[in-house]
């Protein structure tokens, strides 16, 4: 999100839409400054964090690889989850430690696309919209 957003803001400086600018910023302001500080303070501000009308800065290589899962397809795959996986399965109720306590093997589910791109192609893409 934070990416997305320093892209979002570069493109209003670069295209003058002031009023997009502070929009945001009154949203979310910016360590003090929103919307209503003058255009000097919010150019220089938001030129800390690496966000100018002629460039942004991303911190980092780009190099690392996520996977992005759209939010209701983590829902589906939760009721699924909930309605299809019996859960006596992640335990041994014989297998006790010391306290007594039955222990729960170390299990999850994996929800994804199985497919990752860099964080340099995220932004790429997001650059282009």
């Amino acid at each position: 999100p934070a990416m997305i957003r320093k892209i979002h803001l570069a493109k209003c400086l670069n295209e003058g839409d002031w009023d997009a600018v502070r929009k945001d910023i009154n949203l979310r302001p910016v360590e003090g400054v929103n919307g209503n500080n003058t255009d000097e303070e919010i150019l220089e501000k938001l030129a800390k964090f690496g966000i100018t009308p002629e460039a942004v800065t991303l911190w980092g290589t780009g190099k690392p690889m996520r996977e992005f899962l759209w939010s209701e397809e983590m829902a589906d795959a939760s009721v699924h989850v909930l309605l299809n996986v019996d859960f006596k399965q992640t335990y041994d109720a014989s297998k006790k430690n010391a306290d007594g306590i039955t222990e729960i093997r170390n299990c999850h589910i994996n929800v994804g696309t199985g497919k990752e791109v860099s964080i340099r192609e995220v932004a790429e893409k997001i650059m282009k919209e």
